[in-house]
């Protein structure tokens, strides 16, 4: 590419041009065009000698510029010169068929940018400039002579001189004078210095300068280099050529050891290349012996002292002066520059020498920009503000539209225009403006209260990042700078949430720093310490990681943040696997409790670890069978003989022994044997008796496996089949690992090892080894095993076999789980990865990359690394057109988000997911995508759509007969039909369920099935036919001692009873919960159980019997930051208190309530995006008013309405005594107004 066009393209443009008129001379250009969007030409242009050296300067300078809307200046000019020729001369058609190919190339460069921007959410470049032209620069010519003229030895040139003395200007003045193509500029700005921006930058120009530099910005992202290693690198390109290196504004890295460290190696390691630095004050690196050794040079500028040299500065802007003048100027201003602009803009209105030489000479800057302001009117000094509050530079459509928007003016552009033409406002790069820090700083002497309009402008900011991301710098250093330091610290977590820590470590780092707890909110503190820990992990700074999660997490409890509580177990049960199995497990149990009240149902499968291995076993054998039969079809069709059908016969086998139907298996084996034995293949009836040994073995008929295995080493041993006799050790390892006769395995898997190692067959070896590790690792020799899983590690890249792929990485996680230090397994896999990219795309590099996600997201919680890598075994198994394998990488991606109750992006990942399937006509994936969405969209409550898509699921197993998939579906859209309240689509489903289940002995379903039927026909008020299912169910789980499912089936009839006027009864079984959770040590059933009990000896009157015991629990809940239970147990509290005639204690509970729901509105609505319905987001404060509402009814029922009034008055109280309900929620009130009018009707009556 050349300036982001195609070579050849490239090449036509210049090809094109050298035969155009337009190009003969500069003049010849100029005339013709001369429109605002081609002028003005770079300069140098005007110093072309010939007209292949225009060509070259004019495409050049087109490439790299851009019009406001985004269209390359390029193809404006394309355009505009083919138009100067007539339609049918031979140079319009070749400008016209060139416009069109400029025109889809750069079209296809900006998707992709696009394309690449969305895949790696990379943070804006928005600390490095491009060189603009001074064309207004004057003097200093002896000083610039000595800077071209610098030997190689001098390595930094350091500009030391005050603000506005003409630094910046300075240097890009000489670098404009250099070989362009060899400068490289960056400018340091207040809080953004860092190191990893500044060598990715870099990275970025040497990409440029050299033939093999593709790759290197990529490497520098992406991999773990060390800053060492990536200097190094840096250095050793840099030293093969001269380039020079600008940096401006060096005195903003004061006290950045890491940079001051690096410009220390440069200055000792440089060879070839010179840098060129700004700054106030001379950097603690530039040492006198630097300067003594001339490796360093220091300059301190000056300002413009000589006569010649400030006449020629005014008269570049069109300003004629005398001599005589010219020396009172530098008299009193001294030359600087600054002064000279500000002279220059007062002289262009009516301003006078009488008036500049009565200015006091001790504030001259000063009264001279007070003069100018005095000019400006007032609409011009509202915008120039604006501008001023800008720390990075900025757009003219981001300065003109915050103007707009903070002032309600829309004359920004023509101020804009005026305050350029004044030079108050400056160009720093094309359509970029900057206000020159001295102007900024006297501007802001005219702002009242600056922290607010910083405040309104970072607002602004922040509601235009979807359109500009980059803005999110600008508007954290204006919170910074306001001190409003909750708004701050909101941008700087949605940053690090959306992707900030891999990009810009650095940056992140720079940020978080400047938080402490006490200068933001609780509720703000709380994500802080979660990214702080996020920091931490990623630097692998493990113990600094556990303490801020373990301060979150008890800042959760005090908050009773359900989510951020849950977030905090699950991470830290990762933290805990390297030390303590133990209070690992009691931290996942806790983060899996809280889940199940949020809807998880992913703790089940975590606490008996099979969740993966459950995984691994679901493949699709309907397909396989239907290809095997059909092979044997079409060799039936030919009449092939027996022989052939041999292996056919045999997979079939294979087929059957997996669905466990162990007589076909055997059948089809032996038939294969027999006809192997008739035709005297030596091989393969040895390969036959092996394969009836594995099917005896599987059955667990070991004496009999054995025999067979022994009589198939024979035939191996006799015949030096040393395959057979390969599979044939494998087959005894297994049979004595299962026996636990683990030394005997070993022993046989190193002689399979020993065959493998002497015919160098690296694939099958990878496995060996890792059985073998697998063995000692089961007999708790971890050093050999660890030994054994790296040398399989290290020939991974040889395996062959796909289905040894996934096993060998599968078993790799479960070895990972078991680890006390589960995160020593990544470095022989991250390394693996490295060697496996070298020929990417592999499948197998896409399943290291699945088994990275596994171990990042089960056993060491770090989400956002896991989802990346599982995203990258997506798009390796696109790119590889494994389509079956994506879709179910995408459906294990959204199974991911569901866990994390990212519900948006659990219905952006199902439609993707069934688009594809879809696409490939493959029924039982698009089926399993739609009864994922369709699970989904229940959560939310969008019924309709959860209805569409339960209907498409169950057409499609019920075509491709998958049984329990079916039973699944049904399940489930029944459950979804009895929450939405149709009442007999449920009934009917759920019985075609429990129908199936049964068939199939699934106890543990049709427990299930029968709750929820039970459920259905209660909201029915059929109670005999619900009653007749919970009883069923509840005998089931004691006879098949379901202890959790006895829990859940007896609060049923609880209910039941309740709802029937028979608390008794209900008290009964829920105290029978309420022992079957406690056994279980079920935190969550514990507290339902306790709230329904409460509620049943309300009705009886006996609330008091489990007082203490209610309050100890909800205590608790409280403290693990159960937030659903916690609603529960205070709206019930509020009721009794009023019952018991103390409203305030009543209100105080309901003002609590309500506080937790509002939480979980807002959370719900960060899951769900936009995409839910209101219903949904707001059930928990519904529910909570429904309560508030009850009960002012029934205290109205009970003669006790002063209570209800006094209640409801202290409850409005309170809520206007707390800020985010009277300033960011007033709609409360609106709420709870009906009530008051109600009670008011009552009071008059």
């Amino acid at each position: 590419m050349s300036g982001g066009l195609p070579k050849e393209l490239n090449h036509r443009c210049r090809q094109v041009f050298l035969q155009c008129d337009e190009f003969k001379h500069y003049d010849a250009l100029i005339a013709v065009f001369v429109t605002d969007e081609l002028l003005p030409f770079k300069s140098e242009i005007r110093n072309a000698n010939n007209r292949k050296q225009l060509v070259d300067f004019c495409l050049e300078d087109l490439l790299q510029k851009r019009i406001k809307s985004g269209k390359p200046v390029l193809e404006i000019f394309l355009a505009t010169l083919k138009d100067k020729y007539e339609v049918g001369n031979a140079l319009h058609d070749e400008l016209a068929a060139l416009y069109r190919d400029v025109h889809l190339a750069f079209t296809k460069i900006e998707v992709l940018s696009k394309q690449i921007q969305l895949s790696y959410q990379q943070f804006p470049d928005v600390l490095s400039f491009n060189l603009p032209g001074e064309e207004l620069f004057a003097g200093r010519k002896q000083l610039i002579h000595e800077f071209l003229s610098l030997s190689k030895k001098t390595r930094i040139v350091a500009i030391i001189g005050i603000p506005g003395v003409g630094k910046t200007s300075l240097m890009k003045q000489v670098a404009s004078q250099l070989e362009l193509n060899h400068v490289f500029w960056y400018e340091f700005h207040p809080e953004l210095a860092s190191l990893n921006h500044i060598l990715i930058t870099l990275a970025q120009f040497i990409e440029k300068q050299i033939d093999n530099g593709d790759n290197l910005t990529f490497t520098f992202k992406s991999s773990e280099l060390l800053d060492e290693q990536r200097i190094a690198i840096i250095i050793k390109n840099l030293n093969h050529h001269r380039y020079y290196l600008f940096f401006d504004s060096v005195h903003l890295i004061e006290k950045n050891s890491n940079i001051e460290s690096f410009f220390s190696i440069l200055k000792q390691k440089l060879t070839q290349s010179i840098i060129f630095i700004s700054s106030r004050a001379k950097p603690c690196f530039c040492k006198p012996i630097d300067e003594a050794k001339k490796i360093i040079k220091v300059f301190h500028l000056d300002g413009l002292r000589d006569v010649d040299e400030i006449q020629d500065f005014f008269v570049r802007r069109s300003i004629q002066i005398s001599s005589e003048l010219a020396r009172k100027i530098d008299k009193r201003f001294g030359g600087l520059p600054l002064a000279l602009e500000l002279i220059a803009v007062l002289f262009k209105e009516d301003f006078t020498e009488e008036h500049l030489l009565a200015l006091a000479e001790d504030q001259v800057i000063e009264q001279l920009f007070d003069e100018i302001y005095e000019r400006l009117t007032p609409n011009e000094r509202k915008f120039l503000t604006i501008a001023s509050m800008f720390y990075l530079p900025f757009s003219e459509e981001n300065v003109v539209s915050a103007y707009r928007s903070i002032f309600f003016q829309d004359d920004g552009k023509i101020h804009l225009t005026k305050l350029k033409r004044q030079l108050l406002i400056n160009v720093s790069v094309s359509n970029d403006y900057k206000v020159h820090e001295s102007i900024r700083t006297l501007i802001l002497r005219y702002t009242d209260e600056p922290s607010n309009l910083q405040i309104q402008l970072a607002d602004f900011l922040v509601a235009q990042m979807q359109e500009e991301y980059h803005l999110l710098l600008e508007a954290i250093l204006l919170y910074y700078r306001a001190k409003a330091f909750n708004k701050a610290s909101t941008v700087v977590v949605d940053a690090i949430d959306a992707g900030l820590i891999p990009y810009h470590p650095n940056l992140a780092e720079t940020f978080l720093s400047q938080f402490e707890e006490d200068m933001v909110s609780p509720d703000k503190w709380i994500w802080l310490l979660g990214s702080k820990g996020m920091l931490a992990n990623f630097w692998r700074r493990y113990d600094e990681a556990e303490d801020f999660y373990q301060r979150m997490l008890h800042l959760a409890g005090e908050l009773q943040d359900k989510v951020a509580s849950a977030l905090a177990f699950q991470i830290l049960g990762a933290v805990y696997v390297q030390r303590n199995d133990e209070i690992a497990k009691k931290n996942y149990l806790n983060s899996l409790a809280l889940k199940k009240e949020l809807n998880d149902v992913k703790g089940q499968a975590e606490i008996y670890n099979n969740l993966g291995e459950i995984y691994t076993r679901q493949q699709q054998l309907p397909e396989a069978e239907f290809l095997l039969k059909q092979g044997l079809k079409l060799l039936e069709k030919i009449n092939a003989p027996n022989w052939q059908k041999i292996c056919l016969y045999a997979n079939l086998a294979h087929l059957y022994a997996e669905q466990g139907n162990w007589q076909k298996a055997v059948n089809f084996t032996q038939t294969a044997r027999q006809i192997a034995e008739e035709m005297r293949m030596i091989y393969k009836v040895g390969m036959l008796t092996y394969d009836l040994g594995v099917h005896e073995f599987k059955q667990g008929k070991y004496e009999i496996a054995s025999k067979y295995y022994s009589e198939s080493l024979e035939i191996a041993q006799t015949y030096k089949l040393w395959e057979l006799e390969e599979l044939v050790h494998v087959g005894l390892g297994k049979l004595h690992h299962k026996l636990g006769n683990y030394n005997k395995a070993i022993k046989h898997f190193q002689k399979v090892a020993e065959i493998e190692e002497e015919i160098d067959d690296k694939s099958k070896l990878t496995s060996t080894y890792f059985d073998i590790g697998t063995f000692y690792y089961e007999i708790n020799d971890y050093q050999n095993a660890f030994g054994y899983y790296e040398k399989g590690i290290y020939l991974f890249e040889h395996l062959m076999d796909d289905k040894q792929i996934q096993v060998f990485l599968n078993n790799i996680y479960v070895f990972a789980s078991k680890l006390e230090t589960p995160q020593s397994i990544l470095r022989p896999l991250k390394l693996l990865k490295k060697r496996l990219l070298v020929n990417a795309p592999s499948y197998a590099l896409a399943k290291v990359y699945g088994t990275l996600g596994e171990i990042y997201l089960q056993l060491l919680n770090r989400n956002r690394v896991a989802i990346a890598c599982m995203r990258q075994e997506i798009a390796l198994l696109s790119q590889l057109d494994r389509k079956p394998e994506e879709i179910n990488a995408l459906i294990n991606l959204g199974a991911t988000y569901e866990n994390l109750e990212l519900y948006a992006n659990v219905l952006d990942i199902s439609e993707e997911a069934i688009k594809r399937a879809e696409a490939h006509n493959l029924n039982t994936l698009t089926a399993i995508s739609y009864y994922n969405r369709g699970n989904c969209l229940t959560k939310m409550k969008m019924w309709e759509d959860a209805e569409n898509d339960y209907q498409r699921a169950l057409v499609l197993v019920e075509n491709v007969k998958d049984t329990v998939q079916r039973e699944a579906i049904l399940h489930n859209f029944g459950e979804m039909y009895r929450r939405w309240g149709k009442l007999e689509n449920s009934v009917k489903l759920l019985q075609l369920s429990l129908e199936s289940v049964r068939q199939r002995n699934d106890v543990d379903s049709e427990i299930t099935n029968l709750n929820n039927l039970g459920l259905a026909y209660r909201s029915l008020s059929q109670t005999q036919e619900a009653l007749d299912c919970f009883n069923t169910a509840l005998n089931l789980t004691h006879q098949y001692y379901r202890k959790c499912d006895e829990s859940r089936i007896c609060i049923s009839l609880g209910n039941l009873y309740l709802l029937n006027n028979q608390p008794e009864q209900a008290k009964y079984y829920y105290h029978n919960t309420l022992v079957a959770a406690r056994q279980i040590e079920d935190t969550d059933w514990e507290e339902g159980s306790i709230l329904s009990l409460a509620a049943a000896c309300k009705e009886l009157g006996k609330f008091d019997d489990i007082a203490d015991d209610f309050q100890a629990v909800a205590e608790r809940a409280y403290n693990l930051g159960h937030h659903e239970n916690c609603i529960k147990f205070l709206t019930f509290a509020g009721k009794i208190n009023l019952e018991e005639k103390k409203p305030d204690s009543s209100a105080d509970m309901f003002d609590k309530a309500l506080s937790i729901a509002l939480v979980l509105v807002y959370e719900r609505i960060r899951q769900c995006g936009e995409q839910a319905n209101i219903s949904f987001l707001s059930q928990k404060l519904t529910e909570v008013l429904d309560s508030i509402g009850d009960s002012i009814e029934e205290s109205v029922e009970n003669n006790s309405v002063e209570y209800a009034v006094i209640m409801y008055q202290s409850l409005l109280e309170k809520l206007h005594s707390e800020h985010y309900w009277e300033e960011s929620n007033y709609w409360i009130f609106d709420c709870l107004k009906p009530m008051g009018d109600w009670l008011n009707n009552w009071s008059l009556d």
